[in-house]
């Protein structure tokens, strides 16, 4: 089982291409490529994934960021990125800037990713393997981004979805994604991908082509970062 092509293209629009000195936000950790958040990984599993694409140097500066997910995060790429900026055009960076390529950012996750979370989601929403594969695939978006948990006031929405989907209810799902955005009033990407994570649902269900934009170069900085 792989990802249909829309919704391979509504993880890449999405995602970007995270560069790992630039914080996603929220309670991300250090995030490379397509959406691998380090938060989840362990030391081995991030040189596994990711050591065959970055200098030795470059490697070493990363892995102490392993395992940190929101405010300690964000305090380590913004020190990350102070080392990847030279402080004038004459300079030299103290490293080398880590820059994840399109083709690269999609080896790592069809070799590491992928799979897992299908798996995952599977689990998660019992009887999706049914779906069609674009509603299918904003099922994987949902879990991609959230986790699989089920438990508490802010997985109201995903226990409702699991239900849905066991039922065969599955019309009920678009609003049940669309529900998620209470979580993030101010967090207009986020607010942005449940709505478009609804609309590809829909489109698997009615069988109506879902066309993404060209993805986005990847995540800057905000003003004053460092």
């Amino acid at each position: 089982m792989s990802l249909s092509p829309a919704a391979l293209a509504l993880l890449i629009a999405e995602e970007g291409l995270d560069r790992p000195d630039c914080w996603p936000g929220e309670e991300s950790g250090m995030t490379l490529g397509l959406g691998d958040d380090a938060a989840f990984l362990t030391a081995r599993q991030f040189k596994e994934r990711w050591a065959p694409y970055l200098t030795a140097a470059q490697l070493a500066a990363l892995l102490p960021g392993v395992g940190l997910r929101g405010d300690r995060a964000r305090a380590f790429c913004r020190v990350l990125h102070a080392r990847m900026t030279p402080p004038d055009n004459h300079t030299p960076p103290e490293l080398q800037p880590v820059r994840i390529s399109r083709e690269v950012a999609l080896a790592v996750f069809k070799k590491w990713d992928e799979q897992e979370y299908i798996a995952q989601t599977l689990a998660t929403f019992k009887g999706s393997d049914q779906l069609p594969a674009d509603s299918f695939g904003a099922l994987f978006s949902v879990v991609y981004n959230r986790g699989d948990s089920l438990e508490g006031e802010r997985r109201r929405e995903m226990r409702q979805i699991r239900w849905a989907v066991t039922q065969r209810h599955w019309e009920q799902v678009p609003e049940l994604i669309r529900s998620m955005r209470r979580l993030w009033p101010n967090n207009a990407g986020l607010r942005r991908r449940r709505d478009n994570e609804a609309r590809l649902f829909s489109c698997g269900l009615s069988d109506t082509p879902h066309v993404y934009p060209a993805a986005p170069a990847g995540r800057e900085p905000p003003a004053g970062w460092v």
